[in-house]
């Protein structure tokens, strides 16, 4: 049974407008207004790219010899945990002391709210998003949400070669609840592998998502040490 024309083509503009909520959703200007601050201040590796445009090319990658290096003990172990809570986003964590949470801020048309919590030297970045439940209504599902994520970063021009990498647990529980989650590796305008998670639920009728973006070399590492920690300390305030 085919769709009519009328429902496909609502079903096409709903789908456009999912793209732009989460490319809108994506920390554009902070993230890259911040870091070009740090590179001024000569805290971030001398090749790292700086542009106005992405913030994904901004992204402190190691420098080759770590990059070489083993995968595992090239990360800090987290001294001491804060705690972060938003009554805009709906969420408390807690998340390692000597990490950055920014204060969470609304996109142009209010269809995300969205928190950004970093290690700046490490080019590490976990991020909260709350979208509208206009947006909410356009999404079928979680993974619609997820897709939408990723057709937004693939049309980036600094994002190359994105590609599936492998989800150890595809319904992760947080908060209780199980999430969907889907992860994607790409090459940088430097080079540099850089791996994104996102997962995502619907919670009282309104989607969250929880995103992270960092170098592929420090990814099992940074997931054992730092986001799970992270994720099962993350609740909903109501």
């Amino acid at each position: 049974h085919s769709q009519s024309p009328v429902r496909r083509t609502k079903h096409a503009i709903g789908h456009v407008l999912l793209v732009l909520a989460i490319l809108l959703a994506t920390p554009l200007v902070g993230i890259g207004a911040t870091l070009a601050i740090l590179y001024s201040q000569d805290q971030f590796p001398p090749h790292t790219a700086l542009t106005a445009t992405h913030p994904l090319s901004l992204i402190a990658a190691p420098t080759p010899t770590q990059a070489a290096a083993s995968t595992t003990n090239q990360l800090p172990v987290p001294t001491a945990f804060k705690q972060t809570s938003s009554t805009d986003l709906n969420v408390s964590l807690k998340y390692p002391a000597d990490w950055d949470a920014a204060t969470p801020q609304k996109n142009s048309d209010s269809d995300s709210i969205t928190q950004d919590i970093s290690s700046q030297n490490l080019g590490i970045v976990f991020s909260i998003i709350r979208f509208s439940s206009s947006i909410t209504s356009q999404a079928h599902n979680a993974s619609d949400i997820n897709q939408s994520y990723f057709a937004a970063l693939g049309g980036t021009h600094d994002v190359q070669n994105l590609q599936n990498a492998a989800t150890t647990d595809q319904r992760p529980t947080i908060a209780g609840t199980q999430w969907t989650e889907a992860n994607r590796t790409f090459t940088d305008s430097n080079g540099d592998q850089i791996h994104t998670t996102i997962i995502t639920v619907e919670h009282h009728n309104v989607y969250y998502a929880i995103r992270t973006l960092l170098p592929e070399t420090y990814y099992h590492e940074a997931t054992q040490k730092y986001f799970q920690p992270m994720l099962d300390s993350f609740q909903f305030l109501s």
